[in-house]
């Protein structure tokens, strides 16, 4: 799996995640590739959240939080490991 796009809301980023691991891997005891059945690993990526006082720049507090991104190793390959954005609108 790849990293959602940049400036994606919160709230679709979370579901571009779980649409991806529904129609790509299975679920039992463990994550399982679909295509090769082989089992599902995870990468560590940081994702900034900014808010909408800066509009749609990316900037903003400072937030950051990590995600375990799955990914099959024989079909998708390692993730990219860059740092992503979250636009969220109200800062609760």
């Amino acid at each position: 799996m790849k990293l959602p796009e940049d400036k994606m809301s919160y709230a679709k980023f979370f579901r571009t995640i779980k649409r991806h691991k529904r129609r790509h891997y299975t679920k039992g005891e463990i994550l399982k590739c679909k295509r090769c059945k082989g089992k599902i690993l995870y990468v560590e990526a940081t994702i900034s959240i900014h808010y909408n006082l800066f509009g749609d720049q990316c900037s903003g507090g400072g937030e950051v939080f990590l995600i375990q991104l799955p990914y099959c190793p024989k079909c998708e390959g390692l993730p990219k490991k860059r740092q992503g954005c979250i636009h969220k609108y109200d800062k609760k």
